[in-house]
């Protein structure tokens, strides 16, 4: 995990300092995906996958595409658009779905991989926080870019490939919603507040929207659960 992690962080940093968002940027995010499948599931793939665990690589592909996408996406707007509204959406998703990817470890019983899922979350947070400060004060973010978006959200996909694949207790219908943090912000921007604590507040009610179903992958997760789950 720790070479992939570093795989992606590297290429959004070179992505960034080139300048080529547009063309290496959709390259990388059908590479990367397939990369990061093989690379942590070579052993299942030769030694023949279930037909549930070929379903699992092909949704797990399928979901790095909506994430790539619409972090690429919302980091786009929060570098390019003054005072935009949805200048903190980069950094709530990758926050949100972490979060919620970690306390649906722990309820499977995978606590190492939890640690990992909630320390993105909380760096995410972090870096939500300055960002909101810096948001409130000029109407502009830190720039998130190819580095945040491949970097936060490389990571996150990796860690939820380990945890579809080989975590067995880990419940694939909890993550599959969290992925779906994601794909919130297409309702959130239909979504805004008006008025003079709009910009103290949109951000708020955005991250409330974004939690809907990290909120309703962690019931899932506990809903499932085994009960000879130790955790």
């Amino acid at each position: 995990m720790f070479y992939l992690a570093v795989l992606a962080w590297v290429a959004g940093l070179v992505i960034d300092v080139t300048h080529t968002e547009r063309a290496m940027g959709h390259l990388l995010s059908y590479v990367f995906p397939v990369i990061a499948l093989l690379w942590l599931g070579w052993r299942l793939i030769t030694g023949g996958p279930s037909a549930a665990d070929v379903a699992a690589m092909v949704c797990l592909y399928a979901a790095a595409i909506l994430v790539f996408w619409r972090v690429a996406a919302t980091a786009r707007s929060a570098d390019v658009e003054t005072d935009s509204r949805y200048a903190l959406l980069p950094s709530i998703l990758v926050m949100v779905a972490a979060m919620a990817s970690g306390f649906v470890a722990v309820i499977g019983a995978s606590a190492s991989l939890a640690q990992l899922a909630l320390a993105l979350g909380f760096a995410a947070g972090g870096y939500l926080f300055w960002n909101y400060i810096a948001y409130l004060r000029r109407g502009q973010t830190f720039t998130f870019g190819a580095t945040g978006a491949f970097g936060a959200a490389g990571i996150w996909l990796v860690l939820i490939d380990v945890m579809a694949l080989f975590a067995t207790r880990v419940s694939r219908w909890a993550l599959l919603l969290a992925v779906l943090v994601f794909a919130a912000d297409l309702v959130v921007r239909r979504v805004a507040l008006e008025g003079h604590w709009a910009r103290w507040l949109n951000p708020v009610l955005y991250g409330v929207l974004v939690a809907l179903p990290a909120v309703a992958a962690i019931v899932i997760a506990t809903v499932t659960a085994d009960p000879g789950s130790e955790y």
